[in-house]
């Protein structure tokens, strides 16, 4: 199992809170899994967090994915 961890910055208008990020690469059926916030967009920053990778010509790894915020 690969971890890694960093830590991000959530803008609310002028109001910031420090977000902790888990990345976990496991060998399960290929897949892209963000998981840790109550929120409708979360399910929007899959399909964003794909184009963007795809765009910036990184591909996903054809492994299992899990972001956790």
């Amino acid at each position: 199992m690969t971890v890694a961890r960093t830590r991000a910055v959530a803008l609310l208008g002028l109001s910031a809170s420090l977000v902790e990020i888990e990345a976990d690469i496991s060998s399960a059926l290929p897949g892209f899994v963000l998981i840790g916030l109550p929120d409708s967009a979360l399910a929007e920053a899959q399909h964003r967090v794909r184009a963007a990778a795809a765009n910036s010509g990184c591909p996903l790894p054809p492994r299992r994915l899990t972001i956790n915020l």
